[in-house]
């Protein structure tokens, strides 16, 4: 599977910052992405992630997530949605899920990855059920190690409006043709990376400049 090989290859961030510009990939429309131009161009420059909580190819991806944000170059807008196109769970346990993927992003400079970390660990390693009784006893694990308020946060109405969009967002997108299978990466909202595509040795250098590649085709590179 692509992210193993992604494992064995150990990029670190500093390459792909550094690497010399003149050696830079020159992407193409169906080997490095895939556009959808009937899909609206967001506003602003974002990069997307729909993962699900169920999908072992998307705990794998997880393990990167440090790597993965520090490719998104500065001035796009970077998130995560949990979809639900795997039925483990109910639609209050898919709500509850996407309310920890709100607040993780939120809190990522204060928590890092270590709400969405516990999850996948209960899911994929422990075997457990999730229902949303549960989901609130990990996140009062992870809110007693750091002073961000994440439980405040987690029953924030607004932080229910964010996981309910999402949801909407995600079936938006699937309609769309864009979003039959998960992991994926959705930049400014019509470009879809092709994993394969990208160099299994320079993973990370190469989505750090296809991102830029696409937010500077798609506005201008006025986006900063």
């Amino acid at each position: 599977m692509m992210f193993k090989v992604i494992i064995t290859a150990g990029v670190l961030l500093l390459t792909a910052m550094t690497a010399n510009p003149a050696n830079a990939t020159d992407f193409k429309e169906g080997l490095h992405y895939d556009t959808y131009p009937s899909s609206k161009l967001t506003g602003k420059p974002t990069f997307i992630e729909y993962l699900s909580f169920f999908c072992p190819a998307c705990e794998n991806l997880n393990t990167f997530q440090d790597e993965i944000y520090r490719t998104v170059p500065k001035g796009v807008i970077k998130r995560r949605v949990s979809v639900d196109i795997i039925s483990k769970t109910s639609p209050d346990g898919f709500l509850a899920l996407s309310k920890v993927m709100a607040v993780s992003d939120e809190l990522y400079p204060e928590i890092g990855n270590s709400l969405v970390d516990l999850i996948f660990v209960a899911i994929h390693k422990e075997k457990v059920t999730i229902t949303p009784s549960l989901v609130e006893k990990l996140i009062k694990v992870v809110d007693e190690k750091y002073d961000a308020d994440i439980w405040a946060l987690y029953n924030n109405p607004k932080t229910s409006e964010v996981a309910k969009f999402t949801l909407g967002n995600q079936r938006l997108m699937s309609s769309r043709g864009m979003l039959s299978t998960v992991p994926r990466i959705i930049i400014n909202g019509r470009h879809v990376v092709k994993f394969d595509g990208l160099d299994k040795k320079n993973f990370f250098k190469e989505l750090h400049e296809l991102t830029k590649y696409l937010v500077d085709k798609d506005y201008d590179e006025h986006y900063n």
